[in-house]
């Protein structure tokens, strides 16, 4: 935010005037759109739902400015306005990612365990596997779903798979491009 043609509008809002809160959202609402539209584009490929993914972004972008306002009084720096914008809404979108990775796929440390120890097998019933369908091999498919579902680190799930690190990484990029197309 530019020091000298927002200084008095970020004071305003900071004391409490919501018309000057209404028009700093006016003016840095493109930038917390372009920021949660990027985390998104970056998060949520696995998600194949268009409308969930607006409804993500409309949620997150929502959310972003219920925090500014509760928390108005507390921002003290106007040219720091963006920065703690973009921290708010990485923040949002993390906490919702998370959230939607729980709701498909809750993590069960037992059931990594068991899947290690055993073997890895399909649910049909899973709702990932409706996601995904069989369009992906049983490795491509154990290594996306533990990474993408469970947030497992490309090491951890090396050695779920009993495999190196790069071939993780290797089944993971191509899972994404067979999704992709």
């Amino acid at each position: 935010m530019e020091h000298t043609t927002h200084y008095s509008l970020f004071i305003s809002m900071r004391n409490g005037d919501e018309a000057a809160f209404e028009k700093i959202y006016q003016l840095t609402l493109p930038f917390v759109r372009k920021t949660v539209n990027n985390y998104a584009a970056a998060k949520l490929w696995w998600v194949k739902d268009r409308d969930e993914i607006e409804c993500f972004k409309e949620e997150a972008v929502n959310d972003v400015y219920i925090e500014l306002y509760k928390s108005m009084a507390s921002v003290r720096d106007a040219e720091a306005l963006y920065g703690w914008l973009k921290t708010v809404a990485g923040r949002i979108c993390c906490d919702k990612t998370a959230k939607i990775r729980g709701d498909i796929f809750a993590y069960e440390e037992e059931l990594i365990d068991a899947v290690a120890s055993t073997g890895l097998t399909r649910d049909p019933e899973d709702s990932f596997d409706l996601l995904v369908g069989n369009s992906l091999g049983h490795d491509h498919y154990w290594a996306l779903r533990l990474y993408a579902l469970e947030g497992l680190s490309y090491e951890q799930i090396g050695k779920i798979m009993n495999c190196p690190t790069g071939t993780v990484k290797s089944r993971i990029n191509t899972a994404r491009k067979i999704l992709a197309a």
